[in-house]
């Protein structure tokens, strides 16, 4: 007999591996998403995506992606020790996180609790701030020391301003470049990888590129 028709749809959506947040449009056929492209409605992707975006299927559907909540049941620790990690349900391991910091901050301890957190999004870094104030603990820990946070405090040594700064890549004709992985990791990589071939190839002056780096990269390969 014939196959029974498939129920298909595209949704629209936003990419969240990086900070860029690039408008999606994801295939979905039977409940299952099955292919991603870039939203051409989007005004700040222009329906590109860069490799991460188009690979976010690999990132769903990985077959060692963690679902849920994982508690250590070897105390013992090494390199070369298993943790033997087991499931758990979030109540056990959020009731058992919260019985273990009220213990350290009964016992006078709370400055001692460090929180560590990646790029908070929305308004995580409020709550965290927030939180860890009442608890007591002044390590609120982010990413900043190994992100772009140097290049906030470049500019504030130089003009005072506490804040990214924003580049005229589309009428930047000498670009001299200490370090930075425009086409590798610089945020937002989807719309660097579209400013540098617009610089390149999109217009009468050819843009010029130096690079200056410790490594080959990408970017210098291609300066």
């Amino acid at each position: 007999g014939m196959d029974a028709p498939r129920e298909e749809k595209w949704v629209s959506s936003v990419c969240i591996q990086c900070p860029a947040g690039c408008g999606t449009k994801v295939r979905v056929v039977d409940s299952k998403a099955v292919k991603i492209e870039g939203n051409p409605d989007h005004p700040y992707s222009n329906g590109k995506l860069c490799p991460k975006g188009y690979a976010g299927l690999q990132l769903l559907y990985d077959v060692d992606r963690v679902k849920s909540p994982l508690k250590r049941t070897n105390l013992n620790k090494g390199p070369n020790v298993d943790p033997e990690f087991m499931e758990v349900t979030w109540d056990e391991a959020l009731n058992d996180i919260a019985a273990r910091l009220n213990q350290i901050r009964n016992e006078g301890r709370s400055h001692t609790i460090a929180f560590l957190s990646g790029r908070n999004r929305g308004r995580a870094g409020t709550v965290w701030g927030t939180f860890t104030k009442l608890y007591g603990t002044p390590n609120n820990l982010g990413h900043s020391s190994i992100c772009a946070d140097a290049s906030k405090k470049a500019r504030l040594c130089m003009d005072g301003t506490d804040d990214y700064c924003a580049y005229d890549w589309e009428n930047c004709n000498y670009v001299l470049n200490f370090g930075g992985s425009f086409l590798e990791a610089w945020r937002p990589t989807n719309l660097m990888l579209q400013r540098w071939a617009h610089m390149r190839r999109g217009r009468p002056v050819r843009a010029k590129q130096v690079m200056v780096d410790t490594r080959f990269s990408t970017t210098a390969i291609k300066a």
